[in-house]
């Protein structure tokens, strides 16, 4: 993971700020640890990892169910879907219009040079 000098890690759609090393102090910090559990434990039951005030307590909360959520969504996403068939010619006939479309500007005839004389080389000075 690419590391910024100001402790910010950058993922996919989502910015951590902060040391993970240091206890959370924000409500956004008690947020991403509740979705760090939520994301990792699945089935576990949460439980405030402090006393809490109520803020902060629903921001762990709130992290742990919006983890679930997305974890749900993760694990059941069986990949990018294929829809129906919008026509169209198949695609080995439409590379064959496109090399056939193109092959006069690429095509190139090899210059045949008729009666081809041979040059000979004329050896050195001082070689017999």
């Amino acid at each position: 993971m690419p590391e910024q000098d100001d402790g910010t890690i950058t993922l996919p759609e989502v910015i951590v700020v902060g040391d993970p090393d240091q206890t959370p102090t924000t409500i956004a910090d008690w947020f991403a640890e509740g979705f760090f559990f939520g994301w990792n434990h699945q089935t576990g039951m949460p439980e405030a990892p402090a006393p809490l005030d109520q803020p902060f307590l629903e921001a762990y909360f709130n992290g742990v169910a919006a983890a679930r959520s997305k974890r749900d969504d993760f694990d059941q996403f069986q990949g990018p879907a294929i829809g129906p068939d919008v026509g169209g010619q198949p695609l080995d006939e439409f590379e064959r219009g496109f090399r056939e479309a193109l092959e006069d500007l690429f095509h190139e005839e090899d210059k045949h040079i008729e009666g081809e004389t041979t040059l000979e080389i004329a050896p050195g000075p001082g070689v017999p």
